[in-house]
């Protein structure tokens, strides 16, 4: 079982204990069964009879759709490597950008 705020995911191969454990936290919880996991903290979980796949790409689309750079192209390197950086150089850096990125 794991918990994160309200969302709680069991899983096991033991399904009469999932559904008794399912039924013992309705008594004291108000609960809603969703069924077969698909998104839980921004990961979508694909499964299959071969096992279950773990993916951020429905987090990382949104993210870049949000910030306006869905469509670029991605780089190998974005920055000339081994540049020795200095101060006052003219290229301004958006802060506030910068720490909204982070922090999400």
């Amino acid at each position: 079982m794991v918990v994160y705020v309200d969302d709680i995911v069991i899983i096991g191969s033991d399904l009469s204990g999932i559904q008794e454990v399912k039924q013992n936290l309705s008594k004291d919880f108000q609960t809603k069964d969703l069924r077969l996991l698909k998104y839980f903290i921004g990961i979508e979980v694909l499964q299959s009879r071969h096992g279950i796949i773990l993916s951020q790409r429905k987090y990382v689309v949104d993210l870049l759709k949000e910030i306006r750079m869905f469509g670029y192209k991605p780089a190998i390197t974005p920055m000339e490597p081994n540049i020795k950086l200095q101060g006052g150089t003219g290229n301004d850096v958006d802060v506030g950008r910068f720490q909204w990125l982070v922090r999400n």
